[in-house]
């Protein structure tokens, strides 16, 4: 169970956080339970969102922008109302295909428009 990022959750909060969880535990209840049921409602379109977000903690504004714009034209026209938990790892791998092709892409290590999407799902995951 992830009790969020330092600096954005302070210790007090997390051993909160933690407390909380171990009483559910206690009590037999899941405590991750209802994000699993938050999980499975998600599209693709509002993973993205999150996705994006993350990335601004730990890339640079250009290449979040980079690969916001790549995931917009390549995966959320084909992908962005669907559920995340409809698709399967022969899915992805599909998209991962088309996008080579769409853009003729012979060399895959000169382009990263398909990483976007492979970071996505580990994202995920």
């Amino acid at each position: 169970m992830n009790l969020g990022n330092y600096p954005h959750v302070n210790l007090a909060t997390a051993r909160k956080k933690f407390h909380d969880a171990a009483s559910l535990v206690a009590d037999g209840t899941d405590p991750q339970g209802e994000l699993i049921q938050q999980t499975k409602e998600l599209t693709v379109s509002d993973l993205k969102t999150s996705y994006i977000k993350h990335c601004y903690t730990y890339l640079v504004d250009k290449s979040v922008k980079h690969q916001s714009r790549t995931l917009e034209k390549d995966l959320l026209p084909v992908w962005g109302d669907r559920p995340i938990t409809s698709i399967s790892q022969g899915n992805q791998r599909k998209m991962v295909d088309h996008t080579y092709r769409a853009h003729k892409i012979q060399d895959p290590s000169n382009n990263n428009k398909p990483l976007c999407n492979g970071r996505l799902y580990c994202f995920a995951s």
